[in-house]
């Protein structure tokens, strides 16, 4: 292991050392070889993708040619229920169509998203230091488990990642006003940022004058709503639609209530009130100051999304990527996540495209198998998680007794 180190300490001095055009390029030819094995994953897996990337194409295809996505006619494949998607996404399904009218058009943007993300990381966290944006950008531009579940499922969750890169990057930053406009293309495209909003807006109340505070919220409101003009008032059945979902019993793909249900104690009556609950802590630990901000972001999102019945691993990944922006990463902790993505990558490989004869080993999608291979990456980043947290506990407590020492030996003197 202290091998393992010094060469990882060489390699952070060498990055450390480049200047800023050899650190563009190296971040840039990092982004095109993510780009290109994304390119050669749709090509190797050319005509299939996934159930999400044939909903897109159809929900894409009516917003391309003028037809309202939220309303159905008879007959069709799908139903008014599957029309959930915020019109910025149908729209930029409909963007992608509009180039080639094909699932491939679709699959390569979202390829060309994930690669982008690379430089958002590599090039604008720049309160950050070069090894740990290069450690993060390796990880998600060459990981089997995202290359399956994103790139081969053909999934939009490169999209959210970037926003919420972006949104907590502008946040460390302390620019204000493009957090808040990150915040708001998130919400736009899938709600999710709904979840942190009230901690943020209570921060950024803090740091600006109330006049920046209310032109911020002012554009970030009007921007929402001229994204959701294309489709209103149709679009705003989507969020009951999206809740209902809720309600699904009992749970599908990868969800751990699957395991609950497993053991006859799971209800979809829980979901809503873990949801409440678990945000209502998190705002709490926040508010008594044992998170930061940044980390009350994620696990809002975290606390959200794990619950539901129908949670898969696209969105299991998605929730579970952003801890590696709020926890400490060594390089012990960076070759167990590699181990951990890579066995769970390979299994969902199994899982969904392998033989008949090794699912029966590894499982396939909805059993407990299954589901427990693919949340392994998510407990394991938790407890990274709750380590540091303790880790720094620890360290706040040594702090004050040492100062209370200091202070009563000095007492002692004086009186002596």
């Amino acid at each position: 292991m202290r091998r393992i180190e010094a060469l990882t300490s060489a390699i952070a001095r060498r990055l450390e050392a480049l200047d800023a055009r050899g650190w563009r390029r190296l971040v840039f030819s990092t982004a095109l070889a993510a780009f290109a094995l994304r390119l050669l994953v749709i090509w190797l897996d050319r005509g299939r993708g996934g159930a999400d990337l044939r909903q897109y194409v159809y929900f894409g295809d009516l917003a391309l040619h003028g037809h309202n996505a939220y309303l159905i006619p008879p007959g069709q494949i799908y139903t008014n229920v599957a029309a959930n998607n915020q019109p910025l996404e149908l729209g930029l399904f409909a963007g992608l169509l509009g180039i080639d009218d094909s699932g491939t058009s679709i699959r390569v943007g979202f390829a060309v998203i994930d690669a982008a993300i690379i430089p958002i990381i590599g090039l604008l966290w720049t309160t950050r230091p070069r090894a740990w944006r290069a450690a993060i950008a390796v990880f998600l531009a060459f990981n089997p488990f995202t290359l399956m579940a994103w790139t081969a499922y053909s999934e939009d969750k490169p999209a959210l990642l970037a926003l919420i890169a972006l949104t907590l990057l502008y946040l460390e930053r302390e620019r204000w006003g493009a957090t808040w406009a990150a915040t708001t293309v998130l919400a736009a495209f899938k709600w999710v940022s709904v979840f942190f909003a009230l901690p943020l807006l209570i921060e950024t109340a803090k740091r600006v004058p109330k006049r920046t505070l209310l032109i911020i919220l002012g554009l970030c409101a009007l921007a929402f709503a001229i994204s959701e003009i294309p489709s209103f008032p149709e679009d705003l059945k989507a969020y009951g639609r999206r809740d209902a979902r809720i309600d699904l019993n009992p749970p599908i793909h990868a969800s751990i209530t699957m395991l609950l249900s497993k053991i006859g104690i799971y209800s979809p009556a829980e979901v809503r009130p873990f949801i409440v609950v678990g945000l209502l802590a998190v705002y709490l630990l926040w508010w008594r100051g044992r998170l930061s901000l940044a980390e009350t972001i994620v696990l809002s999102m975290l606390v959200a999304q794990v619950a539901l019945p129908n949670q898969a691993v696209n969105r299991i990944l998605q929730i579970a990527i952003p801890l590696l922006f709020v926890i400490r990463l060594t390089a012990a902790r960076w070759i167990v996540i590699w181990v951990v993505s890579a066995i769970s990558g390979i299994v969902l490989y199994i899982n969904t495209r392998g033989s008949p004869g090794l699912t029966k080993v590894f499982g396939v999608e909805g059993n407990v198998k299954h589901t427990v291979i693919m949340n392994v990456l998510l407990v394991l980043l938790l407890v990274y998680f709750f380590l540091d947290k303790r880790a720094k506990r620890r360290q706040r407590h040594t702090a004050v007794a040492a100062t209370i020492s200091a202070t009563t030996s000095r007492r002692s003197w004086l009186a002596s």
